[in-house]
């Protein structure tokens, strides 16, 4: 979207936060949006659903307390690492 104004980078906090909280929704039963294999860990199996850009939850950026703006993962740049 252009009229965003924050950056299409997901920064590494966000990515851990995101992902830990999706891993915690799939160890509480929560079903997997990829074909997990013989993964068995949610941790990385999450990490795959965001790898494979099919990320079923957003970020919200607080631009000054009283704006936000919402991210999928799925339409971001994500670091490696």
């Amino acid at each position: 979207n252009n009229m965003r104004k924050t950056s299409n980078k997901l920064l590494k906090p966000e990515k851990t936060e995101l992902i830990g909280i999706r891993a915690e929704q799939i160890a509480k039963g929560a079903e997997p949006t990829i074909d997990i294999g013989n993964l068995s860990d949610p941790i990385n199996i999450a990490k795959l659903e965001m790898k494979m850009k099919k990320f079923p939850l957003n970020i919200v950026r607080s631009l000054n307390g009283f704006l936000f703006e919402e991210w999928s993962p799925n339409e971001m740049i994500i670091e490696n690492n």
